[in-house]
């Protein structure tokens, strides 16, 4: 992992950590993935690993464990108003941004 890599993901886990969002996620290499295991634990982070594609997954990071089991009812691709809802929500977005994202939206989208 690079050092401008682990600067992003060491900005995420204290944004995580001061309470400016819920969680963040951030695609990971898989060669990464102990690197990046021992930057949240240095910023006293949970996290959490989801595959994405050959090579890479989606690496959660959170504080609240109650965060865990959302993240694992998550649909790897939001497909209704009700998944942006909650990814809006989780990565720290208000509520009016999140309806402001969902009424620009195509009806066929969500």
């Amino acid at each position: 992992m690079n050092d401008h890599t682990k600067g992003q993901l060491t900005e995420l886990c204290q944004m995580v950590y001061r309470g400016c969002k819920p969680c963040a996620i951030m695609p990971i290499m898989k060669k990464d993935i102990q690197t990046a295991k021992a930057i949240c634990v240095m910023e006293n982070c949970k996290f959490m690993f989801v595959e994405l594609s050959e090579g890479w997954v989606t690496m959660w990071i959170y504080i609240r464990d109650e965060l865990a089991g959302v993240i694992e009812c998550l649909p790897k691709t939001p497909r209704t108003a009700a998944d942006h809802y909650i990814l809006g929500a989780m990565f720290g977005y208000s509520n009016d941004a999140i309806c402001d994202y969902l009424n620009n939206l195509s009806h066929e989208t969500i």
